[in-house]
C-alpha cells in the first residue's frame, strides 16, 4: 500500500507542476507549425514533424492503418512507459496529425489562433477552415491526460 502511495504522489505532484508551468523549457508548437506538418507531401511530413524537435518513437497499426507516434520533452519514467509534454501522432491511412498537450496554456494558446482565424467556430470543438478540420478536445494516453488538437484536410 504505501509503495502504490509512494508511486502516485510524485506522479501527481509532477502533473500539477506541468500545469502550473513548470518545465518551460519545452518549446510549444503552434497552429502554423501544425498546418505547414499538415500541408506538406507526405516524403515531406516526418522531417516537418523532426524539424519540431520530435522524436519518433513508435509506428503501430490499427484498423485505420499505420500510425506513427512521435514525443518531445520528456517528463519522466513510470515502470515500462515514458512521459512526454508533447506527443504527435500522423496517421497515414486517413492523413491526420494529433497533437497531445499536457499543457493547458499551450492548448488554449493554439484554440485561441484558431478562433482568431475562424471566429464562427470559436469555442468548438469542431472547427472547419478553408483548407483544414480541427478537432479540439481531451483524452487519457497511457493513463495521462493530454489535450488534443487533430488536424486533417477538408
Amino acid at each position: 500500500m504505501m509503495l502504490r502511495f509512494q508511486k502516485i504522489v510524485p506522479l501527481t505532484l509532477l502533473i500539477i507542476l506541468l500545469q502550473q508551468g513548470a518545465g518551460a523549457q519545452c518549446p510549444d508548437i503552434s497552429l502554423n507549425s501544425l498546418q505547414i506538418i499538415q500541408n506538406a507531401a507526405p516524403d515531406q511530413k516526418e522531417s516537418k514533424i523532426l524539424g519540431e524537435g520530435f522524436d519518433l518513437r513508435q509506428s503501430v497499426t490499427r484498423n485505420s492503418g499505420v500510425t506513427h507516434v512521435y514525443t518531445k520533452c520528456w517528463v519522466t519514467s513510470e515502470g515500462q512507459k515514458d512521459f512526454y509534454r508533447q506527443k504527435l501522432f500522423w496517421n497515414l491511412g486517413d492523413d491526420t496529425i494529433k497533437l497531445a498537450l499536457m499543457d493547458e496554456k499551450q492548448f488554449q494558446s493554439i484554440r485561441q489562433a484558431l478562433d482568431e482565424r475562424h471566429p464562427a467556430g470559436a469555442g468548438a470543438t469542431v472547427v472547419v477552415g478553408k483548407m483544414y478540420k480541427y478537432f479540439l478536445g481531451s483524452e487519457k494516453i497511457d493513463g495521462m491526460d493530454y489535450y488534443t488538437v487533430t488536424v486533417g484536410k477538408k
